[in-house]
């Protein structure tokens, strides 16, 4: 089985915010996209909540 790897959801669902942090010119540019989704994605959010809470996303093989 293989662990989930963070942002793969994002990129499956085209996240405009995702696309931004990848297209980032500079370290600064891409900080602050992430920023925008820590406080704003309700899939990050979700993500944490299970990784707070002790929950695995797992995909079989």
């Amino acid at each position: 089985m293989d662990d989930y790897i963070g942002r793969t959801f994002c990129k499956d669902i085209n996240c405009k915010v995702q696309e931004k942090i990848e297209e980032a010119e500079d370290e600064n540019a891409k900080r602050d996209t992430k920023l925008n989704c820590y406080n704003k994605c309700g899939a990050y959010h979700f993500h944490h909540w299970l990784k707070n809470h002790s929950y695995r996303i797992i995909k079989e093989e």
